[in-house]
């Protein structure tokens, strides 16, 4: 009988304990440390993909003028501006003031090649 009083008081210390302000600040500390870590993982193969197909068109870009490559590389930035560009300019055919002709051709190819539209 001892022993469940005992048990009981612990449980119920341990409650109140981790209903603290400071146990509950504590914990979303570690759960805010926690997400940004799943999320830089989470972005980590993106990047990959992004810097993969900078380098497969890079014959073409490397020709490019110097506010033409920032553009790219601001485009090739995150999945989302890409899925952008590709839906305004490769299949749209919006007018791009800064990528165009055979070079918008040679991205829009290898955009559409990539894993990154999926």
């Amino acid at each position: 009988m001892l022993r469940i009083f005992i048990i009981a008081i612990e449980i119920g210390v341990l409650i109140l304990l981790l209903r603290s302000p400071y146990v509950q600040y504590l914990f979303s500390d570690v759960q805010l440390s926690l997400s940004d870590w799943l999320t830089e993982l989470s972005l980590a193969a993106e990047r990959q993909e992004l810097s993969e197909l900078r380098e497969s068109v890079e014959h073409v870009t490397g020709a490019m003028r110097e506010y033409q490559q920032d553009y790219w590389n601001d485009v090739t930035s995150t999945k989302l501006k890409l899925i952008n560009f590709n839906k305004l300019y490769c299949v749209n055919g919006d007018k791009n003031p800064y990528i165009y002709g055979n070079n918008l051709r040679v991205v829009c190819s290898a955009i559409q090649s990539s894993q990154l539209l999926d």
